[in-house]
Order: structure tokens, then C-alpha cells, then sequence
């Protein structure tokens, strides 16, 4: 299986450039990072990739540079649920899987329990060619319906993605700090009122903002918001971490000194340290502005006195952002990351722990078909900031949302989901219409249609507010597709071995192609570890050398082996 390895590695190498519509070498990435960063590259990666600049590539760290290429390699390293059998100790696969009479997942082999586990596992990035494959549809002589099934499996979709802000209780104030502004630094009037204002000015910066922001983005560690609201003020720049604010004064200022004043004593008071600069300051000598903001972030301890004030967000995908004036709550999977990340915030986390026990041995298929009855629970002391109106709403958790499909969470409009009104009907949830249309007791309006209660958004199109409404809450316009990428992995002896070696520093080196074929050795027992990895992860010898212990799937050399008849 020589041959079966060396294409693996091609793959392993390569990193696919959607500007190019085709793979490269993962070396022309690197060369890419070390002249401009990746903010201008347009590749497939994973959804978590940070953007960086060439100075801050090449001072990251070997493991560093390590991860962040695995989010743009063809076969990459991560983790997946699997079905794990603890009895048998051993993952099965879904064909292997029967349910007993109260509908709980079984082994068809001895009949034990099985549970979702997350394991490491090995990826390919099909996900890259996604569209490739629904254009190259067009050329096959294959029957329509075919096609169709096709393209429903790769199922393209265009929408929004839009970021709901979280808002937990604050912690409490030591005697005589003033008022903690909290994780949401104003209240729903205020950010209603001004959040236009806000919209308008990001979008037109003066000459001194720009480059000031661009520093602040690229060559600063922490983490700075621009044009944010904090009470009744929009400042210029704000590191919540810190609590410093940065205001950058036009000519008018020279006008205003007692309001700058009064303005910069509440900031003080709500536990921010206020610095100020003149547009020629920062225009003539950027760097000395720099030394002083660095200086200030020094100077403060981490959160001054506040704890830290950086908001939590949940990230939704929708293709109807013209109701998001619409959506009541937010459902997040039980497994996704946040819930557990919210733990001290959530007053009920015995109930919503108990709720997640009981789902996570459930199978997808179960969880998301029509006519199961919605479950969820409340996740009680957390709210979610409707970013269109500023209005605070529930957030839950329910079995119906999958952590894998999108971006695990979804925005609920009850009034134009028939899915999302069952929910709202059971529970008695807010159900607020914002599409013209006809509206039964026990019927929703999912079509098209003209916007109301919407604000100045009112009157237009569904087609026209989608975009619209998109850019006015910060969001941006995706394409994602149902299809995931394909696990390239078997926790079993009998397969290629991976051609990989893990090194002591948490790198991996790829074997050259001279010391292919790497074989399996061999042993006296092929039994299962008993904790879902590879019988090869008991092989003490292999483990010493480093190699990784997952083994190709079946399909790995049938995929190719017809090309041999040729030669």
C-alpha cells in the first residue's frame, strides 16, 4: 500500500485556493503567510482560523505555525462524535446500531448501551470542492432525478451569518466603584437609539481612525472594539479587556472641552481609564501614539476592578435574515461549546445537564425527524442580544439543533418556521410576525414577502432586507453546504497505517517517500484497547516511534487501485 500513502501525503500537503479553484502546495501558503499574513487569502479552512499578519506569522511558535496549517491542509487532524459501546470497547458504525424497545440506541451485537463520544480523528476537506461538484453535475449524462439526489446531499445554501452578543448577570462591585456597565455596556433603549449612528460611522471613518484601527488590529495583543456603545456614548475605540477607551478629537473638540469633560468623568465612574488623541497627533507620529497605548494597557491590570467585560457571542447561520427583527430566542445544540463554557452563568445547570445526558445517546436522525415531538430547556441567567432591535431574549438548548450541522445554533422565528413555532407553541414562547402574510391559529407564513415591524427597514422586499438588514447588524453574506467533510480514519488494526509521526512538542512530521511503504507490525492480539482508540495504541513499540495509531478506512485504496490497470 505504498502508492495508497503516497497519495495521502499528496493531500496531506496541499491546501485548495478558492480564488484558483484548485489545491496547492501547502509551501506556497507558507511563503504567502511570511510576505502578507492570511487576511487576503481565500482558501477552504476551518471556520475558527484567526487572521494574522506576516509579523505575527513569523513570531509564532513551531507548534503555532503547526495548527494553524492543519485548518487549511486537505486531511487534517480534529475530533468527531463517534458511537462508542463501552461493553464492547469498541466505536460501531451507524449500521451496527439497533434501537431497543424505548427507542435507545443498542449494539445489534450483544445488545449493550451506546453513547456519543468525541474522538480524535482524521478529516478529508471535500468540503473545498463543494462547488465544483454541483457545476460538474451539469456535464454528467445522468438522469435528472439522480442529479437532484446529488444536489440535495451537497445541499448549497446562501444566507447570513450574524452574531447574537450574550449577556450574563455581572459580578458584583466591591463598595465604591460605581456602576459595572456588565458584559453589555448599555441597555436595549439606548443601543436601539444609537446603533445607526454607530453603523454610519464605521462605515465612514475619518482619515486618523483608519490608520489608528489598523494598528490597533494588527499590532496590538489585545483585543479593541471600534465605535462602541458604552452608557450614552459611542467612543472611538475600546479595549474591554482592559477597560480603556480611546478618543480621537477633531477641531470641534476644541469647542467642547466641558462636554468631553462630563463625558470622560462617567467613563471614569463606570471603571474606564479614558485616553485622548488629536487627528494630527496620529497622523504626523503613529508609532509615539502607539508607545502611549501601550503604556496605558501596561499600566492597567487585567479588567480593572470589573473582572473581564468581553462578550460571548453565538454565531448563527440563517438564509432569512429579513425576519431577524422576528427572532424571540435562540436555540443552541446541547453540545455545543458554549453551553459549557456559560456553566457558572446558568442558574439551572443541573436541569441542563441532566437535559444533555439524555440527548447526547440519541442519533442524528432521531433527533431531527418531523414528527418527534421539539424537547429543550431553558438556559436560565443567560440571555442573548437580538443584535437588529437590541431586544434581550431567551437562549436554549434543544435536541433538534445539531453541533455539526451549520454553526450549531439557530436564530427562532416562530411566526416563519413551521419547526421553530412547534417550539414556540409548546413553550409558550414569544411568536412575532414580520413578513406580510396570512397567519392561522396553528399555521406559520414561511414564504417571501413585504417586511413589518421592522423599522426603517419596513416596506422592502424580502430579497431587498436580506442583504440590508445583513450589513446593518455587522454580519456577513455565506454560502454553506450541507455535506461534511468525510472521516478519513478507523480506529481498527486491519488498514493503511496514516504515514505520520507525533512528535514530543505536539507537531506532526510526515514520513518521506522513500521509507514508504510504513507497515503494520506485527502483533500477537488485534483486540480493541477498550477506550475507542486504535488496537494500535496498545502496540508499545509503534507508540514509541511516534506513529499514529488511526488507520486508513476500507475505502481508502479502492478508491484508486482501478488507476494500476493502466500501467
Amino acid at each position: 500500500y505504498k502508492w495508497t500513502q503516497w497519495i495521502f501525503l499528496q493531500i496531506y500537503n496541499s491546501w485548495y485556493d478558492n480564488t484558483k479553484g484548485k489545491a496547492r502546495k501547502i509551501n506556497e501558503l507558507v511563503s504567502i503567510f511570511e510576505k502578507g499574513g492570511n487576511e487576503k487569502v481565500n482558501a477552504a479552512c476551518s471556520n475558527d482560523t484567526k487572521i494574522f499578519n506576516n509579523k505575527e506569522w513569523k513570531a509564532f511558535s513551531k507548534k503555532e505555525k503547526h495548527d494553524i496549517l492543519m485548518k487549511y491542509r486537505l486531511a487534517f487532524e480534529g475530533y468527531s462524535e463517534v458511537n462508542w459501546c463501552p461493553k464492547l470497547g469498541t466505536v460501531l458504525a451507524n449500521d451496527e446500531i439497533v434501537n431497543d424497545t424505548n427507542g435507545n440506541p443498542i449494539s445489534e451485537r450483544g445488545g449493550y448501551p451506546v453513547e456519543k463520544k468525541s474522538m480524535r480523528q482524521w478529516f478529508m476537506r471535500i468540503t473545498a470542492y463543494a462547488d465544483r461538484l454541483l457545476t460538474g453535475l451539469d456535464s454528467l449524462e445522468w438522469s435528472e432525478h439522480i442529479k437532484e439526489i446529488q444536489k440535495n446531499w451537497i445541499g448549497k445554501s446562501e444566507g447570513s451569518e450574524i452574531e447574537f452578543k450574550v449577556k450574563t448577570p455581572p459580578p458584583a462591585l466591591p463598595k465604591g466603584k460605581g456602576e459595572k456597565p456588565g458584559y453589555y455596556t448599555t441597555d436595549p433603549k439606548m443601543w436601539k437609539l444609537l446603533q445607526p449612528r454607530v453603523i454610519e460611522m464605521r462605515k465612514n471613518p475619518t482619515e486618523s481612525e483608519k490608520r489608528l484601527w489598523k494598528v490597533l488590529r494588527e499590532n496590538l495583543e489585545y483585543h479593541f472594539r471600534r465605535q462602541h456603545i458604552i452608557n450614552k456614548f459611542i467612543v472611538d475605540f475600546v479595549c474591554l479587556s482592559k477597560n480603556l477607551v480611546i478618543e480621537v478629537d477633531g477641531d470641534i473638540h476644541d469647542l467642547q472641552k466641558k462636554e468631553d469633560e462630563e463625558r470622560t468623568n462617567i467613563l471614569t465612574m463606570l471603571g474606564f481609564k479614558v485616553i485622548r488623541f488629536k487627528n494630527e497627533e496620529i497622523l504626523k507620529n503613529i508609532n509615539n501614539v502607539v508607545n502611549k497605548i501601550n503604556e496605558a494597557l501596561e499600566v492597567l491590570p487585567f479588567g480593572e476592578d470589573l473582572g473581564e467585560v468581553e462578550l460571548e457571542s453565538i454565531k448563527v447561520f440563517t438564509t432569512r435574515a429579513d425576519t431577524l427583527f422576528g427572532a424571540t430566542y435562540v436555540v443552541l445544540a446541547p453540545e455545543h461549546e458554549l453551553v459549557r463554557k456559560l456553566k457558572k452563568q446558568i442558574t439551572n445547570w443541573k436541569e441542563a445537564e441532566t437535559y444533555i445526558n439524555k440527548v447526547k445517546n440519541k442519533t442524528d436522525e432521531d433527533r431531527t425527524k418531523n414528527d418527534k415531538e421539539k424537547t429543550g430547556v431553558e438556559l436560565k441567567g443567560v440571555k442573548a442580544i437580538n443584535p437588529a432591535n437590541g431586544e434581550e431574549i431567551p437562549v436554549w438548548i434543544a435536541d433538534y439543533v445539531l453541533v455539526g450541522y451549520g454553526t450549531g445554533a439557530v436564530m427562532a422565528v416562530p411566526a416563519h418556521d413551521e419547526r421553530d413555532f412547534e417550539f414556540a407553541k409548546k413553550y409558550n414562547l414569544p411568536i412575532k410576525p414580520v413578513i406580510v402574510g396570512v397567519y392561522g391559529k396553528d399555521s406559520v407564513f414561511t414564504d417571501d414577502g413585504i417586511l413589518i415591524d421592522s423599522e426603517q427597514f419596513n416596506n422592502l422586499t424580502s430579497e431587498e432586507a436580506r442583504k440590508k438588514i445583513t450589513e446593518f447588524v455587522g454580519g456577513k453574506m455565506v454560502t454553506k453546504f450541507r455535506m461534511r467533510d468525510a472521516i478519513f480514519a478507523r480506529q481498527r488494526y486491519w488498514g493503511e497505517p496514516i504515514p505520520l509521526k507525533h512528535n514530543s512538542d505536539g507537531t506532526i512530521t510526515e514520513l518521506k517517500e522513500k521509507d514508504l511503504p510504513l507497515e503494520l507490525p506485527n502483533v500477537k492480539s488485534y483486540e480493541s484497547t477498550g477506550t475507542g482508540e486504535s488496537p494500535l495504541a496498545g502496540v508499545k513499540s509503534w507508540v514509541k516511534e511516534g506513529y499514529e495509531t488511526n488507520t486508513m478506512p476500507g475505502w481508502a485504496g479502492s478508491s484508486w487501485y482501478f488507476l494500476r490497470y493502466m500501467d
